[in-house]
């Protein structure tokens, strides 16, 4: 896929890349995506469960509550973790679809500011092939 290239199926998404270090073996590099889960579960907030399943077929929801899913997809050089709204068996409810819109601003602010502050090299799409660094905190609006 090439670094920016991973975009989730559908139009309702918050979307940032985590670049992998470089250096790391293969065993080093489980551990640092371990380490990468547990932060981002330490960033969201506490209405969000670990879950285990797959969605779009090449994203795996790994942080889940009632309106929002928090998936991680490989993007070759990163990953990608992005936000969509919450599905039950391949359906999204459409009651909530609206309400989900509205947290997954806030929920996007956590994770971005709380990874950064963890350290983590961070990008944002910014058009086809590309993709820009995200080096500073996102305000609330």
């Amino acid at each position: 896929m090439g670094r920016g290239n991973y975009l989730p199926v559908g139009g309702n998404f918050e979307l940032v890349y985590v670049d992998f270090p470089l250096d790391l073996s293969t065993e080093k590099m489980d551990c640092w995506y371990a380490n990468l889960l547990r932060d981002v579960s330490q960033v969201l907030p506490a209405s969000f469960c670990e879950d285990d399943r797959w969605i779009n077929h090449d994203g795996h929801v790994r942080f889940s509550n009632r309106l929002l899913d928090v998936a991680f997809a490989d993007n070759e050089w990163s990953v990608a973790i992005f936000i969509v709204p919450h599905t039950y068996h391949g359906e999204q409810d459409t009651q909530l679809l609206g309400l989900a819109g509205q947290h997954m601003g806030p929920a996007y602010r956590w994770l971005v500011n709380g990874l950064l502050d963890g350290g983590y090299i961070l990008s944002t799409r910014a058009g086809a092939w590309m993709s820009s660094p995200l080096k500073e905190k996102i305000c609330s609006s």
